[in-house]
């Protein structure tokens, strides 16, 4: 599991992962997944992305 911040849920890396996986195939990249999903968790897409929050999983 990808080291997440404390500042945000314990559960909430492993629920952004889980969207973003699922909903690769809907856009054209990765980061484009996680600017698309980011708001809706309310977690920046670097946090998603950049931290590596789906790339370490």
């Amino acid at each position: 599991m990808a080291n997440i911040p404390k500042k945000y849920a314990a559960g909430a890396g492993a629920l952004a992962i889980r969207m973003v996986v699922e909903t690769l195939s809907d856009h054209p990249s990765d980061i484009a997944a996680c600017k698309v999903l980011a708001p809706k968790l309310d977690v920046g897409a670097e946090s998603l992305c950049v931290r590596r929050w789906v790339l370490q999983a």
